[in-house]
Parts: structure tokens; sequence; C-alpha cells
């Protein structure tokens, strides 16, 4: 609370600073020289206080992100907070071997799961794949078969040569399970948001 108090106080002197400026670049408009000083002085000012606030500035993009998109996820501290969907779902947008692609988190799955033809699409052959478990869904009982991702990533946090279960419904909705979930420090579900330490 002080800090903020001080940034506050800060950041009105040197608007006043720079507002000082200006006005004494008008008044001094008949010696070019020290106008133009003046003017130069009031511009060194503003471009370093958008320096100074550009991780604040920052912040206040990824918030706004993160209110309009659901599933962008904000990180601090190592700490990422996502909202929950109109529908009432919480969604991911997960980096899968280069290609982003949109997660349902489902605490219900023991896995993190994925359709054949997404599985191919992030470079993962399935012509060997062997479909020998089964997983029972909405849309009945399906075979599934477990793959490797190169790389998964979102945002700072990630993880490599990671066990994905590839259904072979290529209607499956990627699905965010519990295998995924633990590899956080943590993970709660608070009000509309979801809480992931890493």
């Amino acid at each position: 609370m002080q800090h903020e108090k001080v940034e506050i106080v800060r950041s009105i002197l040197v608007l006043m600073l720079i507002i000082a400026s200006f006005i004494a670049a008008k008044r001094y408009k008949n010696i070019p020289f020290l106008k133009y000083s003046l003017y130069w002085v009031a511009i060194f000012i503003f471009f370093g206080v958008i320096y100074t606030f550009k991780n604040a500035a920052f912040e206040v993009k990824e918030k706004m992100a993160a209110e309009l998109i659901p599933g962008y996820a904000v990180s601090s501290g190592g700490q990422m907070v996502v909202k929950k969907a109109d529908n009432g779902h919480f969604y991911l947008y997960l980096n899968l071997n280069g290609k982003t692609v949109r997660f349902m988190v489902d605490t219900g799955a023991t896995n993190v799961s994925i359709s054949k033809n997404l599985a191919q699409e992030i470079g993962i052959s399935t012509e060997n794949l062997k479909f020998i478990y089964t997983a029972y869904t909405a849309n009945g009982v399906i075979r599934t078969a477990n793959a490797i991702v190169r790389e998964i990533e979102l945002g700072d946090f990630k993880l490599n040569n990671f066990t994905v279960s590839v259904s072979d419904y290529d209607e499956t909705i990627p699905l965010l399970g519990m295998s995924f979930l633990n590899k956080f420090k943590s993970y709660e579900f608070r009000g509309d948001s979801l809480y992931l330490k890493y």
C-alpha cells in the first residue's frame, strides 16, 4: 500500500514536470535554443515514464486479455490464473510441438487426451500406435493409445516428452486431465478462477 502511494506521488510529480516544461517552452518562445531545449526535456521525461512503467502496462494488458479471452492464463510470480468461461468450464491454451491447442480442464480425466487427427497435426506418427486402452466418454466407449508429445508449453511452464492419450475418435475434445495438473506445485479452483503454482 505504501509503495503504491509513493508511485502515485512520483507519477504526479513527473506529470507536473512535463507540463511545466511545455509552459516554460511557450513562455520563452522568443529564445529558440531555450524553447527547444525545454521541449526535448519534456520528451525525454515522457519516454522515461513509459519505460519506467512498462511492466505495469504489460500486467494491465495481460489482465485485460484474461478477462476477455477464457483460457488466457496470466502469469506472475510463479503462478498462473485463468478465468472460467461463460459455459462454466475452464480452458487453457497450450502449445504442443509449436501448435496452439485449446484444452478443456477436466479433473475427472486421468490423462491429457487428444484426437488422432490432432496427434498427426502436431507431428505424432499414428500408424504404429496401439489402441489397446479403453476410455468411457459421453460419446460411448472409445479406444486410446499412449503417445509422447515432445514439448508442451503453457506460458513459462514447460514439459518435455510428456505422455498423452490419443483417441481413435476424431471428434474428441482436447482434455487436460490430472496427469498435467499434477505437474504443478499446486492447483486451486477459487471462485471463477483457476490458480496454478509452478
